[in-house]
């Protein structure tokens, strides 16, 4: 059955609606990148969902196939031809042989050919396509999941179905474009720099959501855009192919954009001084191999992987909290600014120093050899320093030593932290009572005239580069993804890490070409040091913190008028800190962070930048707030919830969320992963109903006070005590408030929420005569009438244990004791609050 309809009811080909297709304008393949393929191919496929069919077209209601369109490349010398064709398919489905003979066919290869034809094929979001295939199962072992898409790690071997029964071998490797968009953006992200950017179907008043209805009332417009996206998937390739050897010098197309990173750098350790075996601490070793002849490989040294060993337990991600529990609107003298570090990774990476693996780790005894060791740096680099330390913070002064939990990383006042060198400082600098129980130094790698840089050097010629070229090129794009990837690939299968492939079979991740924790752990210390920094520099000027997230960290800053600043104009960090000159001097992190940008080319100046301001915020949890200025969104974070709309839609519903009373469950969809088809659970790519209950509780990674604000808690205990606490409460349905949970840490059974608990516990203290909660000579009669109880919810109150000191201080009790009191004549004061409330 065809789902077209009459040519009468099709809308009729308009002539200049749509930009007539110049193949010459694409951009063509070029460089040693394209030698090892015969063709290019982008193939895509247009359908629609199952929600509208007719069951007698698909009884098994799954999705649809409208359309398969594919443009290639195809090498003719050393020259490269251009060929597309679109085809309605009605339906059914091909498999992965028919796709390779139908680029075949359409590149004009000849049925036989001596050796197999070797084949790019390239979509954007390969599961969609392998999702449409008629085969898919045949093929999932041969497949790798990255990032929750497909891509052939090995070539894949396959004979292409050719008219008449013919088959022709290929060679095929399958790439997917948007491995290779920056932030693994969508396709109208990558073909923004095309010359066939995608098509906006809202423009002609139709949408993507309803492919069916497109391709019933204007077919034209159907294949137009059909076209449009494999034309710009195809050209987006090459664009990267075409650029990705100037910056890796390395002829191979890379998988990822971490990849072309971490290509490009070991690239650059063969051909520099430095050198790729001394960067990883290889030694030679002689082997035997499968017939007993000896072969020589290398292996890491017993240095290096001492170094290993001790430098996992001190690598960790960034520092993640919130400091608040509020939603405000500001006046007109203050404003939130959220401020970042600018290119953080790149600049910590560029301060440190090679290690020589030629010479163990030095075990540090003391924090004097410390202090020297760091000393003998002077700021040129920074000293590679890690291990496990004992530590104490003063009261009242906020930890920056790291403990990593099942609940991430935390800042309790005392504990046991694997931590780096960068934050050791940090926390002596603070008065912090240190005990270095195993604590080693790495001695740097020099040229008998200065130290050698691990990263430096290969970082400040990227960043030269990329200045060559204007912001919005692709050269641009790539030289910053080819800096700012780096980082990622250093802790690559350090720590254990299983991956599945769609067959189901488990395996470990393996290191990149560059994994060295070492550098890893270093290089998120000092970052952590920095942000820490950052966060007291803020304070100390007046500030209040708000939250801080991996390498920036916002706060509500006193202002003449937040009027005069936008999202356009924006004020320094030197606008707002007053003695802004001195914080390089008072923080060795910062200064190390501007020593990075210095030896990077930059400015060290431009080691902070604002990134966005409001005149309200809203801040429930680690990752979840917002800012708004004027009303109007202008930084989001929704703490992990799945909430659609707009941005200033999505602000609206987490402030209803946050005053709501018990939490709410959430209904949306999602779109089900490859795995959920290859494991049967799905029989398509399609998105599925789905709900989640919303938490916009405090996630007690701090200690939560009445007026909102938080404190460090005293040690991880209690960290886990509260966490297990709110868990249990949220378990029942109920919202893990501040009260709630401190009433449950005493041992309070909550009945009917936190207010009336409260409330019920007080009359306890009224009927007890406890602590100045007499009432006086009032009859039970009269104190139930005036307190709206019944005479027997006296009596249990009086037979019923009174216990001292259990209830959270706080505006929650603030109200009911002040109505209670009142109700009963009685005059609130500190020796009641102290009688029944924690001490604070």
């Amino acid at each position: 059955m065809s789902l077209m309809k009459e040519d009468s009811e099709a809308a009729p080909p308009q002539s200049g609606r749509l930009t007539p297709f110049d193949a010459n304008l694409l951009e063509h393949p070029t460089g040693d990148v394209w030698v090892p393929y015969s063709i290019i191919a982008c193939y895509d496929t247009e359908y629609c969902s199952h929600d509208g069919f007719d069951t007698s077209i698909d009884p098994e209601k799954v999705n649809f196939l409208l359309s398969m369109q594919m443009s290639l490349f195809v090498r003719d010398g050393n020259q490269w031809s251009y060929f597309e064709e679109f085809k309605r398919p009605d339906g059914t489905r091909p498999k992965l042989s028919q796709l390779a003979g139908w680029a075949l066919d359409l590149a004009g290869i000849p049925r036989r050919t001596d050796k197999p034809v070797p084949m790019l094929l390239v979509a954007h979001y390969t599961v969609a396509e392998w999702a449409m295939l008629a085969d898919r199962d045949r093929w999932k072992e041969a497949f790798t999941a990255i990032g929750k898409t497909l891509i052939t790690s090995r070539d894949l071997q396959l004979s292409a179905t050719r008219p008449f029964k013919h088959a022709t071998e290929v060679s095929l490797t399958l790439r997917d474009t948007m491995l290779l968009t920056p932030g693994r953006g969508s396709l109208e992200k990558a073909s923004a720099i095309c010359s066939v950017p995608k098509l906006k179907l809202e423009k002609f008043g139709h949408s993507r959501t309803d492919m069916l209805r497109l391709f019933h009332e204007d077919p034209e417009l159907f294949q137009a855009y059909a076209m449009t996206d494999t034309r710009a998937g195809l050209e987006y390739l090459v664009k990267i192919g075409n650029t990705v050897e100037r910056i890796t010098g390395v002829a191979k197309l890379p998988m990822t954009l971490g990849g072309m990173s971490a290509t490009g750098f070991r690239a650059w350790l063969d051909n520099s001084g430095y050198g790729y075996d001394t960067y990883h601490g290889h030694v030679e070793k002689v082997v035997l191999d499968k017939r007993g002849k000896q072969e020589k490989i290398k292996v890491k040294s017993m240095n290096r992987q001492l170094s290993d060993t001790i430098a996992i337990s001190c690598f960790h991600g960034g520092r993640n909290y919130a400091a608040r529990h509020d939603h405000v609107k500001l006046p007109s003298n203050k404003m939130v600014v959220d401020f970042d570090l600018a290119g953080a990774y790149p600049a910590a990476m560029a301060v440190l120093p090679a290690i020589d693996f030629s010479i163990p780790p030095t075990l540090v005894r003391h924090e004097s050899e410390l202090m020297s060791f760091f000393a003998d740096a002077n700021g040129a680099y920074l000293p590679i320093g890690l291990g496990e330390v004992g530590f104490e913070f003063p009261v009242g002064v906020e930890p920056c030593l790291p403990v990593s939990t099942d609940y991430g990383l935390l800042y309790p006042r005392t504990g046991i932290s694997h931590c780096g060198l960068p934050e050791l400082l940090l926390a002596k600098a603070r008065g912090a009572k240190l005990t270095l129980r195993s604590f080693y130094k790495w001695h740097p790698l020099t040229d008998d005239v200065s130290v050698t840089s691990a990263f430096g050097d290969y970082l400040r010629v990227i960043v030269q580069e990329r200045a060559k070229y204007d912001k919005s090129s692709i050269e641009n794009g790539l030289y910053k993804e080819a800096a700012n990837s780096l980082y990622g690939k250093l802790a690559q299968g350090s720590k254990e890490r299983n991956v599945r492939d769609l067959a189901g079979n488990y395996a470990e991740l393996p290191e990149s070409k560059i994994t060295n924790v070492v550098y890893a752990a270093m290089t998120t210390s000092l970052v952590r040091a920095a942000l820490c920094s950052m966060e007291e520099a803020m304070q100390l000027a007046g500030a209040e913190l708000l939250a801080s997230t991996t390498d920036g960290c916002m706060g509500v800053f006193e202002v003449t008028d937040n009027r005069q600043f936008s999202p356009t104009s924006m004020p320094s960090f030197a606008d707002l800190i007053p003695d802004y000159g001195q914080i390089t001097h008072r923080y060795h992190a910062i200064k190390a962070m501007q020593q990075g940008r210095i030896n990077l080319g930059l400015d060290p100046e431009g080691w902070i930048e604002a990134k966005h301001i409001g005149d309200e915020y809203e801040v429930f949890k680690t990752r979840g707030y917002f800012l708004a200025q004027n009303g109007k969104q202008t930084f989001i974070a929704k703490g992990g919830h799945k909430i659609d709309g707009m941005p200033d839609e999505v602000k609206d519903v987490l402030e209803e969320l946050f005053a709501e009373e018990k939490p709410s469950l959430l209904q949306f969809r999602r779109l089900i992963s490859c795995y959920d088809i290859a494991d049967g659970k799905a029989k398509d790519l399609v998105s599925k109903a789905d709900a989640r209950r919303a938490n916009t509780d405090w996630d007690w990674k701090r200690d939560l006070l009445e007026d909102g604000s938080s404190k460090p808690f005293e040690d991880i205990g209690e960290i886990y005590r509260h966490r297990e606490a709110a868990a249990t409460i949220r378990k029942r349905g109920n919202r893990a408030t501040r009260e709630a949970v401190k009433l449950n840490l005493a041992g309070v059974k909550i009945h009917g929420g936190s207010e009336q608990t409260i409330r019920r516990m007080l009359l306890r203290a009224v009927m007890h005569h406890a602590g100045g909660w007499s009432p006086g000579k009032l009859k039970h009669a009269e104190i139930a009438k005036k307190l709206g109880v019944t005479i027997q919810d006296l009596k249990n109150a009086k037979r019923r244990e009174f216990r001292p000191q259990t209830l959270p201080r706080g505006p929650l009790f603030e109200k009911v004791a002040t109505d209670i009191c009142q109700r009963l004549g009685l005059n609130l004061n500190d020796q009641m609050r102290n009688a029944v409330c924690l001490p604070e």
